[in-house]
């Protein structure tokens, strides 16, 4: 599915108009520029000085932003091939990721082993095995 196709589908309309003033969505040149969504400039106008600072600048952020979906491409290896489900589904899986991703960094100073030999799992109390199920589910529920 390509962008505009995907913005067709979205909620995007809906949360450009609820953005407050001074905030943006930068987007590629797919997308007409509103009040909250900023594009680069495109044709003749884009040779102009402060049009082709503005196009350098919206460049940067779209780098970033691809730099950062990136990472979670490389951490959540279900976003490197094309998804099977919905836009909304395909819209709540980007952001568990991206929630799950902030987890791990907020958290990253707590060693969690990817698996558990029975000795170790028998010297848990049953609350802190709880605890760590319960905590991944309560910051999913929260952003979900």
């Amino acid at each position: 599915m390509n962008d505009a196709l995907a913005h067709q589908f979205s909620n995007l309309p809906e949360i450009l108009q609820q953005l407050p003033v001074g905030k943006f969505i930068v987007a590629d040149n797919v997308f007409c520029a509103t009040e909250h969504l900023i594009t680069p400039f495109s044709g003749p106008q884009a040779d102009e000085p402060a049009k082709s600072t503005h196009n350098f600048f919206v460049s940067q952020c779209r780098i970033q932003i691809e730099c950062a979906f990136g990472r979670l491409c490389t951490k959540f290896q279900i976003l490197r091939k094309p998804l099977r489900c919905t836009i909304c589904n395909t819209t709540r899986l980007i952001f568990a990721c991206c929630i799950l991703h902030n987890w791990c960094i907020n958290h990253s100073n707590q060693a969690v082993p990817l698996k558990r030999n029975e000795k170790e799992l028998a010297n848990i109390p049953p609350k802190e095995k709880q605890r760590d199920l319960s905590d991944a589910n309560s910051v999913l529920k929260l952003h979900i």
